[in-house]
C-alpha cells in the first residue's frame, strides 16, 4: 500500500513536471486565448434589454356584474357563463402575446424583417442579398421568441414582465411598448367581436320563446353582453394594465457581452488548453523513453554471448 503511494506521489510529480518544463506553452496558451476574449468582449456588438411591467386587467367589474344577475335569476342562474377567473384570463392573455399568429402579425406591422436580418438585407436595393432563399416569418418567429422575446411571471405579486433585447436600445423599448398596446388591442377587438355574436344569437333566441322566466335571463344575458362591449369600447389596457412602461436602456448598460466573465472564461480556457498540451506532450515524451529504454533492454538480451 505504501508502495502504490509512492508510486502516486511521483506520478504526479511527473505530471507537475511536464508543466512546468513547458511553462511557455502555458503562459502562451493563456495569453492567446485572453487576447481573444478580449477582443470578442470589445468587439461584440452590444445587447441591450427594455423592460415592461404589467398586471392582468382587473376584471372585478365583469364578476360583479355576472354575480348580480345570477343573484336575480334564480334556477335560469346555470344559463349565464361561468365567472371570469384571473387566472384563466391572464393564461390565455399570454398565450395570445407569445402566439406565433401574433408574433407574426406584430413583425409585419411594424416591418422587422429587414432589422431582425439585416445581415441578408440590402438597404441601398431594398432586396435580400440572396433572392432565392431570403427569410420567412417562420425564421422571424423562431428568432423572436427564442433569443428577443422573455416573459417572466410573479405569480405572487400577480407581476408580469416582458422583456425584449435587442442591439439598439430605444428600439427595443419601443418594441415592449407596443407590443403590449398591440396584443390589448387585439384581445379587445375580439372580445368586442365575440360579444356582438353572442348578442346577435340572444336576440334570435328571445324572438322565439314566449316563457316570461326565459324572456328575463336572456334579456340579463343580453345585458351582460351590452356590458361587455361597453367596457371593451372605454378600456384600451383590456388585457394587460402596464405598471411600469418600458424605457430605452442607457448605451453603458447592456447586458450581452459580460465582458468580465467572458475574458476569465478565456483566460480559464487557454490555462486548461495550455496545460492539457504540456501533459500530452510530457506523455508521449515518456513513453518515447519507455520505447527507447524497452529497445535496448531487448537489444542486450538478445546479443550472443562471444566469450563462450
Amino acid at each position: 500500500m505504501a508502495g502504490m503511494q509512492e508510486d502516486n506521489t511521483a506520478t504526479i510529480y511527473e505530471l507537475w513536471g511536464d508543466v512546468l518544463k513547458r511553462k511557455w506553452l502555458l503562459i502562451a496558451s493563456v495569453i492567446c486565448f485572453g487576447v481573444i476574449g478580449i477582443a470578442v468582449a470589445f468587439v461584440s456588438k452590444p445587447i441591450y434589454r427594455a423592460e415592461i411591467v404589467m398586471t392582468i386587467a382587473d376584471t372585478q367589474d365583469q364578476e360583479g356584474l355576472l354575480g348580480s344577475l345570477a343573484s336575480n335569476l334564480g334556477g335560469f342562474a346555470a344559463l349565464l357563463p361561468s365567472s371570469v377567473s384571473t387566472r384563466g384570463a391572464k393564461d390565455e392573455s399570454l398565450a395570445v402575446l407569445l402566439s406565433r399568429s401574433f408574433t407574426k402579425d406584430f413583425v409585419e406591422s411594424q416591418n422587422m424583417m429587414p432589422v431582425l436580418f439585416a445581415d441578408h438585407w440590402d438597404d441601398k436595393s431594398g432586396k435580400w442579398l440572396d433572392s432565392d432563399k431570403p427569410p420567412t416569418m417562420n425564421d422571424a418567429y423562431r428568432r423572436f421568441d427564442n433569443v428577443i422575446r422573455g416573459v417572466e411571471e410573479d405569480r405572487l405579486k400577480g407581476l408580469i414582465m416582458l422583456s425584449i433585447e435587442w442591439y439598439d436600445p430605444e428600439l427595443a423599448a419601443a418594441w415592449a411598448n407596443l407590443m403590449v398596446e398591440q396584443v390589448n388591442e387585439r384581445i379587445r377587438v375580439a372580445a368586442i367581436n365575440e360579444a356582438e355574436l353572442s348578442l346577435k344569437y340572444l336576440k334570435n333566441e328571445l324572438e322565439k320563446t314566449s316563457i316570461v322566466d326565459l324572456q328575463q335571463a336572456i334579456y340579463g344575458l343580453i345585458q351582460g353582453q351590452v356590458n361587455n362591449i361597453m367596457l371593451a369600447n372605454i378600456r384600451k389596457e383590456y388585457a394587460f394594465k402596464v405598471i411600469d412602461p418600458a424605457v430605452a436602456s442607457n448605451y453603458d448598460d447592456f447586458v450581452s457581452p459580460r465582458r468580465l466573465l467572458l475574458i476569465c472564461a478565456a483566460i480559464l480556457a487557454g490555462f486548461l488548453v495550455g496545460g492539457f498540451l504540456a501533459l500530452f506532450l510530457g506523455a508521449v515524451d515518456r513513453a518515447r523513453s519507455m520505447s527507447a529504454r524497452s529497445q535496448v533492454s531487448d537489444f542486450s538480451h538478445s546479443e550472443p554471448d562471444v566469450t563462450a
